[in-house]
């Protein structure tokens, strides 16, 4: 009997790690969320025809890898996908460390990073503040997904989304197996009174006119579809030193010089400027040794500070 207990254990465990092992495989940078559907348990049906499906909050107090999927049942088969983004990261997210999470999501202001317009800090909102609210970008933002940031809002976000497919290119796979854009795919959450996006990584390979142009283009959809709502505009976050090493097209320089852009756009279309950035960078803009497993994505600490910094700059 002893045999088959420590059997069993062992097996168990196996399964569990094999699990971690292919949901952290399946979340890609820029990436919307890992593909599988795991539980059809957590079915969330809409008038859409969109059904979301999602492994629901962890039973624990830490942060996890959560799972979601939006589908779309009335899409008509034989539909093409658009080309992909010309730069596509693979999102490498650091694991959770035990002692990682809220208590950690103090941040630490580098004023040296701010820009003219942006949201100043304001009274502390408490999570609830995300109820009503819809998140969109790219793997960047896919890890308020992975790590069960705030599992009261919806994200809706996909591998090399920029500013330049947003509105055209389906990413988000469907039931019948096509895809459908963010946008298509957000309408299954209904109507939502607070949108944040954030874009840009991916398209630092435009120059810098149509990059701008095809953010307006983003925002002009998204007050169409959401009329009346609070549109946050949100830098991108800081990246790690040398990563221009691996992705030639991301520089230091040019992030801070696109994220100036990005704050200027959010001022010409009279739309609040949230700059997590001067909350996620060191001393000299870049995100700190050990945050990043790529140079890129955060670790669940720093998505945590992030989330905090938004709680503290509301308009």
């Amino acid at each position: 009997m002893r045999i088959q207990k420590r059997r069993s254990r062992r097996g168990r465990a196996f399964l569990q790690g094999l699990l971690v092992l292919l949901l952290t495989a399946g979340v890609s940078f820029g990436g919307a969320t890992v593909w599988q559907r795991l539980q059809d348990s957590h079915k969330i049906e809409s008038k859409t025809g969109i059904v979301r499906y999602s492994t629901g909050p962890s039973q624990s107090s830490e942060p996890s890898a959560g799972t979601e999927r939006v589908e779309d049942v009335s899409q008509s088969e034989g539909e093409e996908s658009a080309p992909e983004t010309s730069l596509s990261f693979e999102a490498e997210f650091p694991s959770v460390d035990d002692d990682a999470g809220e208590e950690k999501a103090g941040y630490t202001i580098n004023p040296a990073f701010s820009v003219e317009g942006q949201v100043a800090e304001s009274a502390k909102v408490d999570n609830s503040y995300f109820d009503d609210a819809i998140f969109f970008g790219d793997s960047i933002s896919t890890g308020i997904t992975a790590y069960n940031i705030a599992n009261n809002t919806a994200c809706v976000a996909a591998i090399g989304v920029s500013p330049n497919t947003a509105l055209t290119t389906p990413y988000i796979p469907t039931r019948d197996g096509g895809k459908v854009t963010i946008l298509e795919a957000a309408k299954a959450y209904g109507q939502r009174n607070k949108v944040y996006i954030m874009l840009g990584g991916n398209g630092l390979w435009q120059d810098k006119a149509s990059f701008i142009a095809d953010y307006q283009k983003f925002i002009d959809a998204v007050r169409e579809q959401y009329p009346g709502a609070i549109i946050y505009i949100q830098s991108m976050t800081p990246v790690a030193r040398g990563v221009e090493n691996k992705y030639p097209s991301v520089t230091y320089q040019k992030v801070l010089e696109y994220n100036q852009a990005i704050a200027q756009l959010a001022r010409d279309n009279n739309l609040p400027f949230v700059n997590v950035f001067e909350a996620l960078c060191d001393e000299e803009g870049y995100l700190p040794e050990g945050v990043s497993a790529d140079g890129l994505h955060l670790s669940a600490e720093y998505y945590f500070k992030w989330f905090d910094y938004l709680k503290s700059h509301t308009v």
